[in-house]
Formats: C-alpha cells, sequence, structure tokens
C-alpha cells in the first residue's frame, strides 16, 4: 500500500472515530443530565418530606398547625419571621439554637446575620456554648437552584406553605370559603381538615418571587391566583424547576405532581374543606 493510501486509510479511520464518538456523546450527555436531574428532583422530595414530617411532629404535639408568622403582632406580615421557625426544633432531631430576635423585624439590623448556638461539654456541670454564623441549610431550598440566591445575606427558599385560593389566602379567618393551611394568623386544627391530609397540599415548590426562609408573608405562604393564568409550569404560579411540580401534602406524603393537571383539582388540593 502506497504511502497516499495509508494516510487516506487512516484519515478514514479518524473520521468514523470521530463520528462514532459525537454519536455516543449524543446519546449519553442527555442520559447523563437526565439522570443527574432525576437525583435532584429526589433530593427535593427529601426536603419536602423532612419539613413535613417537621409539621407532623409539631402537630403531635400541639394539635394544630403552626401560623404562617412568628414575631411580634405589631409587626406587618412581610416583617415577621416564618413558619420555619416553629418548625425549627421538629426538624431532622434537635438543632442548635437560633439566636434571632423575634421581637423586630427578619431584616432588623439586629437579625441580620443570624448565629447558631451550640452547647458544648453538656455532660459538664457548667454548659459552654460556641456561637457561629447560619451556614447554607441544604435541605430549605431546592437543590436544582443556585446557592448564591439570597436576601440580605439568607439564602433563599422555593418552598412556600399553602395558603388557599386567592391571594389574599393568607389572611383568611378559619371557616372562610377558599381556607388552606397557612394563615398569617391563623393556627388550623388538625380535626380541621376535612377534605382529609391525604388531599390537602401543606408545601410546594416555586421558582416565582423568591426570598429568604426566615421572612414572613409571601416569600414563605402564598394563595392561589386563580386569575393568574397558568397556575402551575415553567411559566406559573407554582413548580417551574423540574419537569414535575414537588408538593409535600398534610399526611407527610410527598407527590410530584403533572403540570398538565387540572386547575380545578390543583386549585382543590390547595384548600382544607370543601369535599373536593
Amino acid at each position: 500500500m502506497s504511502t497516499e493510501s495509508s494516510f487516506q486509510f487512516r484519515r478514514a479511520e479518524i473520521i468514523v472515530l470521530v463520528i462514532v464518538l459525537v454519536l455516543l456523546a449524543a446519546l449519553l450527555i442527555p442520559a447523563i443530565f437526565a439522570a443527574r436531574e432525576a437525583g435532584r428532583r429526589i433530593e427535593c422530595e427529601h426536603h419536602l418530606r423532612s419539613l413535613s414530617l417537621g409539621v407532623l411532629n409539631y402537630t403531635d404535639t400541639f394539635r394544630h398547625f403552626p401560623s404562617g408568622t412568628v414575631g411580634s403582632r405589631e409587626l406587618s406580615p412581610a416583617q415577621r419571621f416564618s413558619w420555619y421557625l416553629p418548625l425549627w426544633v421538629f426538624i431532622e432531631g434537635k438543632p442548635p439554637k437560633l439566636l434571632v430576635d423575634t421581637n423586630q423585624a427578619w431584616d432588623a439590623e439586629v437579625n441580620r446575620s443570624p448565629q447558631l448556638r451550640h452547647v458544648v461539654d453538656w455532660d459538664q456541670p457548667t454548659e459552654h456554648t460556641v456561637d457561629h454564623p447560619l451556614p447554607y441549610l441544604p435541605w430549605f431550598s431546592c437543590p436544582s437552584a443556585s446557592r448564591n440566591l439570597r436576601v440580605q445575606g439568607i439564602q433563599v427558599t422555593q418552598y412556600v406553605g399553602m395558603a388557599g385560593l386567592g391571594i389574599n389566602a393568607p389572611e383568611l379567618a378559619i371557616g372562610d370559603v377558599g381556607v388552606g393551611i397557612w394563615g398569617y394568623d391563623r393556627q388550623v386544627a388538625v380535626a380541621g381538615i376535612t377534605d382529609g391530609t391525604v388531599h390537602t397540599m401543606l408545601f410546594v415548590e416555586t421558582v416565582r418571587d423568591l426570598g429568604p426562609w426566615l421572612a414572613g408573608g409571601p416569600p414563605t405562604v402564598r394563595g392561589l391566583d386563580p386569575a393568574a393564568i397558568p397556575l402551575v409550569g415553567a411559566r406559573g404560579q407554582f413548580g417551574g424547576i423540574h419537569s414535575t411540580i414537588p408538593a409535600a401534602m398534610a399526611d407527610a406524603s410527598v407527590r410530584q405532581l403533572d403540570p398538565a393537571i387540572n386547575d380545578s383539582v390543583f386549585s382543590a388540593l390547595t384548600t382544607i374543606a370543601g369535599g373536593e
């Protein structure tokens, strides 16, 4: 075989090899991304389950759900702290003490740099404590979201408590039509969920108008606006991160809702009564 023929043969081999590698990459890369996204979706589901189990632990103790905001009622709901605070000691065992002043706004100067207090040498006659800045808390945010999303230095959350039907749902009183579990001031009794805990939404994921997990108000409690179409999905009020919509129910189960879910079905899941 001549040198020229040998060169052409090798060039053909290289071209075939490149084509094969490109085809393999075209097949494998989407599969890799899909696997990673599936893993993040499962992790997100675990986060929601952890939060909902914290709620169950709370309700086992107090026989009602926590209110959506914590702090002085002289402050507006948006200035108060969120429902994360009363759940703090019920999530993942007993975490370190969170040092914040709930008599002042969550973003007041005194609360700008929250601290955690660890007890060391707890078995000694005198306890010693160590304070350190609040770290990033993975289970308070979706794993598919950037860790750099912060407001006033506090990580944002994609998990919001469902308040029911209407943008004013967090302000409704128990017994009002369309009321959901979470309200700025109300505390719904477990027995008050007449639609059944398995059919009542506790938390749902969103990418809209995100705010810090410490903040009360819309960043952590929202009602469903029936007029804002679409209700769910990439351009909707809820969902938009994953191919499905992770939602935790009041019985601590987590469902992956289809973005094509019927609006009336999704709406019914947000309320505690109505018999839907």
